[in-house]
């Protein structure tokens, strides 16, 4: 980078003094009120445009290579958001078959076969409680074997 702005300063200073060379000489016509023109060697002229040509291919290889880091890092935040949502749903999925599994009066985790009346009836859980528990899963009419109504009868006995 020193070297390229070096070189640069170089130039400019040649062309600087071409273009006094030039102007001392007396490039433009006896009498002429115009201003004196400046002209820039071909090569130097040249040599800026392949410059400023390198510099925009290297910008733009830059570019691309950034946009190519910002789709990377695009798809691995949509990745980690989908596991992320995977281990919610495993979560969730686990405490509802942890509850199934237990029930009012037993250590959580501890598998209960049957029913629900059933597990609810062998943890000793009073009838209110079983009707209670009815009512927030939304009156299931498997809870209630002769649909009066009424659930856990077969577990509870008849509450009528």
């Amino acid at each position: 980078m020193a070297r390229s702005a070096g070189r640069r300063a170089a130039l400019a200073a040649v062309a600087i003094g071409l273009a006094i060379l030039v102007g001392a000489c007396g490039s433009h016509s006896a009498g002429s009120t115009s201003a004196p023109t400046t002209t820039v060697d071909p090569a130097i002229a040249r040599a800026r445009t392949a410059e400023a040509k390198s510099r925009a291919e290297r910008a733009k290889a830059e570019a691309q290579k950034l946009e190519a880091e910002a789709a990377k890092a695009k798809a691995e935040a949509a990745r980690a958001r989908a596991e992320a949502d995977q281990a919610r749903s495993s979560a969730d999925q686990a405490r509802s078959a942890a509850e199934q599994q237990s029930s009012p009066g037993s250590a959580p985790g501890t598998p209960v076969t049957g029913t629900p009346c059933q597990r609810l009836f062998a943890s000793g859980a009073p009838f209110e409680v079983a009707f209670q528990r009815w009512i927030e899963a939304g009156a299931p009419p498997s809870w209630d074997a002769d649909h009066d109504g009424i659930p856990c009868e077969k577990s509870y006995g008849e509450q009528n």
